[in-house]
């Protein structure tokens, strides 16, 4: 199955374990590189390693990125933007891997929720991508215990790790 990688955060993890096990990532699309969003650029890296082609989009040219590219599985991990319907249009499947157990935790940056509620378990969720962000039907879920001690930056890694 041919497949794209969207990412707008620190992922290349994720995009390296698919690389690795031999998956068929065709492009990894991101949004522009700038010194405010300098954290894209280790996907960007992870990419180009593995002889990837890297596609930097903005809100506007999405669609047209998107169109271009022959591919059946559109994986949404860390991507900034919320992807519309015309661009999801173009997927024959659609996923997105999120840092938290949905639905509790939708949306950006909802790690700090997490620790400020005091709550003791929360995972990733894989989820089919919709429109309206994080509400798609659930695919998988896994969990992880969160002791008193945990940052976000231990939430990051034990999410990463799944």
């Amino acid at each position: 199955m041919r497949m794209i990688f969207m990412s707008g955060g620190a992922r290349a993890k994720a995009l390296r374990y698919l690389l690795e096990k031999g998956e068929n990532v065709v492009a990894v699309i991101t949004p522009r590189v700038s010194k405010q969003n300098s954290r894209f650029e280790e996907i960007v890296l992870t990419a180009i390693e593995f002889g990837i082609p890297v596609f930097p989009v903005t809100k506007e040219t999405l669609y047209s990125v998107l169109e271009s590219i022959q591919y059946d599985l559109m994986i949404s991990c860390g991507f900034s933007y919320i992807i519309d319907r015309k661009s999801l249009s173009t997927a024959k499947y659609a996923i997105n891997i999120h840092p938290t157990l949905l639905p509790a935790y939708r949306g950006y940056r909802s790690g700090p929720y997490i620790i400020m509620n005091s709550e003791t378990v929360s995972g990733v969720t894989v989820h089919w991508l919709t429109e309206e962000m994080d509400r798609g039907d659930i695919i998988a879920q896994q969990s992880f215990s969160i002791s008193k001690f945990d940052t976000l930056k231990s939430l990051y890694r034990k999410s990463q790790e799944i």
